[in-house]
C-alpha cells in the first residue's frame, strides 16, 4: 500500500490554516468586545441622552440641566450622581465626592427647578436650594456617575457635548476597532498565503506524478 508522505508545501498549509483561524477567532472575540463596549452616550443636537451606566464625563452648560423624555412612561428608577465640591456627605451609593441626584416618583427632585412641557419633564440645578450643590468644575467638565437607567424614557443632559470630539487616541472603543481591522487585514493575508501554498502542492504533485509516469518503461 502506497504510503504519502506530507510534503514541507503541505505542512506550510496546515500551519497557516492553524494560524489563520486563531487569528479569525481572536478577530470574533475582539469585534464581541466592540459591540459589547457601546458608547454611554448618545449625542443629538439637545444634548447627550444616556444609554449606559457607568462614570460620563461630558462638556455641558452650568446649571446642569437633565430632561425626562415622556416621563409618564417611565419604569424603574433612576440614579445618578454628579461630582460636586460639597456634597451633603455620604450618598451612597455614589462615590465619594460625587452628590445624588434624588428623584421623588418622576415628578420632583431635590436641589432642582422642574418644568414641564408636553411629554417632557426638565430639571434645572438651583443654586440658591440648600439642596443644589454646585458640580465641580475644576477641569472645566461634569462627571456623572450613573447607576441605573429607568426604561421606556429616553433621559438627556441638554446641551451637553464630547468633551474631547476631536480626540481618537483614548477611545478604547475606536481603539478596539482599530485593532479588529488589522487583524482582519492580517487573516486575509494568512488565507492567501495558504491558498497559494495549496496551488503550490497541487501543481508540485502534478508535476511529480508526471514525472513518474515518464519514467515507467513502456
Amino acid at each position: 500500500m502506497e504510503k504519502w508522505v506530507l510534503s514541507p508545501a503541505v505542512s506550510v498549509t496546515k500551519i497557516l490554516f492553524n494560524v489563520m483561524i486563531d487569528w479569525t477567532v481572536l478577530i470574533l472575540l475582539m469585534f464581541s468586545y466592540t459591540r459589547a463596549d457601546d458608547s454611554k452616550v448618545i449625542y443629538t443636537n439637545d444634548g447627550a441622552i444616556i444609554t449606559g451606566t457607568g462614570f460620563i464625563t461630558l462638556n455641558n452648560p452650568d446649571p446642569l440641566t437633565f430632561e425626562l423624555e415622556k416621563y409618564q412612561q417611565c419604569q424603574g428608577e433612576l440614579t445618578a450622581c454628579y461630582k460636586s465640591l460639597t456634597p451633603s456627605g455620604s450618598t451612597p451609593p455614589c462615590e465619594l465626592g460625587f452628590q445624588k441626584i434624588k428623584i421623588i416618583k418622576f415628578n420632583r427632585t431635590l436641589g432642582f427647578r422642574d418644568v414641564i412641557t408636553g411629554s417632557k419633564l426638565r430639571f434645572t440645578l438651583a443654586p440658591e436650594s440648600r439642596f443644589g450643590f454646585p458640580p465641580d468644575l475644576s477641569d472645566g467638565s461634569f462627571h456623572y456617575q450613573v447607576l441605573e437607567l429607568p426604561k421606556n424614557c429616553n433621559v438627556t443632559i441638554i446641551g451637553a457635548t464630547d468633551p474631547n470630539p476631536g480626540n481618537t487616541s483614548n477611545d478604547p472603543l475606536k481603539t478596539a476597532k482599530l485593532v479588529t481591522y488589522v487583524l482582519a487585514g492580517l487573516a486575509g493575508v494568512i488565507l492567501i498565503l495558504a491558498i497559494a501554498c495549496v496551488i503550490y502542492c497541487i501543481c508540485c504533485n502534478r508535476n511529480r506524478d508526471a514525472s513518474k509516469l515518464s519514467a515507467v518503461p513502456r
